[in-house]
């Protein structure tokens, strides 16, 4: 493999040398006869909504969610439309209390047992 990897770096710092992407390299094998015939299929992990909403109502988010409901608590003072803005500030004071009640740990924990 050192001889190999010798010649390889000594070919790739030559000026002629030229690198191809995916599709040149296609062009070739398909110009040639031997197109790839497999398909790779990737399949996207589940997304759990348990664990969102788990990671939703974790402890360390509750100072987040609090900041969020006072500064939209002020904003809707300035702001058209300002019941939206209480509203805001409502569901995120509920999921600063429930983040610090530990609701998504006992819930989890409750079916464990």
């Amino acid at each position: 493999a050192d001889t190999q990897t010798a010649e390889t770096a000594r070919l790739l710092s030559a000026p002629k040398t030229e690198i191809w992407d995916f599709e040149q390299v296609y062009r070739l094998l398909a110009h040639l006869g031997h197109a790839p015939t497999e398909t790779l299929v990737l399949t996207r992990p589940r997304k759990k909504l348990g664990a969102a909403i788990r990671g939703a109502l974790s402890r360390e988010n509750a100072r987040g969610y609090l900041f969020t409901a006072i500064v939209t608590l002020l904003f809707a003072r300035f702001m058209p439309y300002s019941v939206l803005y209480v509203a805001v500030s409502a569901v995120a004071v509920t999921l600063s209390v429930l983040c610090r009640l530990r609701v998504a740990e006992r819930i989890a924990s409750k079916r464990t047992n």
